[in-house]
């Protein structure tokens, strides 16, 4: 058996033993081959762990998720507006998914261009926006609720804390804006509506009047003419409606009621229907704790890349020689 083919072992009796001697004489002779491959990928290695972890030390963490309170005027509203409604990101017990199709929104929204640069410009940083979004994490979390929660990575804590808390300000403050407007526009919807209604309704009102005046006039007209003049006759007077009339004045009321009880909840509760974006405070503080590990995986990898090389190296001379 050719001993090239047997590098670093021999066979006897089935028995391997390594041969320590060719493996030094394989080291020794391929030492350079070791020694640049190790150089090379450690230093690749950690270039990729430090970039990898860089603004990354500390991680603080919001969450986000959409107003649920008042739902029964949400329910109302979704029914009756529903463009107006989405705008809001009303939500309602028919329709609960629509939450997830909110919190895609801010997912796609909070790191959007515009929301990056600003933030970037109010906090300072001698730092790219892409380089700033590495440090923003967004995960749609679903238990029993739907939510989102934010987490923003730094070199210290008080970094992280400082850019998480300028996020969520220019974010929402963004959303309120939008809000107030889509508020403004229903709200100036309902008025208008309820004005209309109200007219139809004193029309009606009217109507149903005239229909009493007269009808008690031709009564009393027809009990005149019909009776002689000494006898008494006790009147009273009738306030008949045709059922058709009495239906439109219920149908008209209804609406009205609707609509008065819809604009004194938007008046009343108007803070709720503009921050739609519940914020919370979560006290988990996310520590990088893995950099010892990563510079001792890139050791021990470096060195396993070395001696593979090595390894191909010697292995490639035998073939040649033959």
């Amino acid at each position: 058996m050719d001993n090239c083919n047997n590098l670093d072992e021999k066979n006897t009796d089935d028995t391997i033993v390594l041969d320590i001697k060719n493996i030094i004489k394989v080291f020794n002779k391929g030492k350079w081959w070791l020694i640049g491959v190790f150089t090379i990928i450690l230093i690749i290695s950690l270039l990729l762990t430090f970039n990898f972890n860089k603004n990354s030390q500390y991680g603080v963490k919001l969450q986000l998720s959409v107003n649920s309170n008042n739902i029964d005027y949400q329910n109302i509203i979704s029914a009756s507006y529903p463009e107006d409604s989405d705008k809001l990101w009303m939500v309602s017990t028919t329709k609960w998914w629509i939450i997830g199709t909110y919190l895609d929104r801010i997912n796609n929204e909070i790191k959007s261009e515009p929301i990056i640069n600003e933030l970037n410009k109010s906090l300072g940083l001698n730092t790219g926006n892409d380089e700033l979004k590495k440090q923003i994490r967004v995960d749609i979390v679903t238990t029993t609720e739907s939510n989102i929660v934010l987490t923003v990575y730094a070199n210290d804590l008080d970094s992280a804390k400082k850019i998480n808390e300028s996020l969520i300000k220019i974010y929402t403050s963004k959303k309120i804006n939008e809000f107030n407007n889509a508020y403004n526009i229903l709200l100036k919807k309902v008025d208008n509506k309820l004005s209309i209604t109200q007219q139809e309704l004193q029309d009606l009102s009217k109507e149903a009047e005239e229909y009493v005046d007269s009808e008690n006039k031709k009564l009393l007209e027809g009990l005149v003419e019909s009776v002689n003049s000494d006898i008494v006759i006790n009147f009273s007077s009738s306030n008949f409606i045709p059922p058709e009339l009495q239906n439109k004045i219920n149908v008209i009321t209804g609406e009205y009621n609707s609509l008065a009880s819809i604009k004194k909840n938007l008046i009343d509760c108007k803070e709720m229907y503009i921050n739609r974006i519940v914020v919370q405070n979560l006290s988990d503080i996310e520590k990088n704790s893995f950099i010892l590990r990563n510079i001792l995986i890139s050791l021990f990898a470096s060195l396993f890349a070395g001696v593979i090389a090595v390894y191909i190296v010697n292995f490639v001379s035998k073939v040649r020689r033959k």
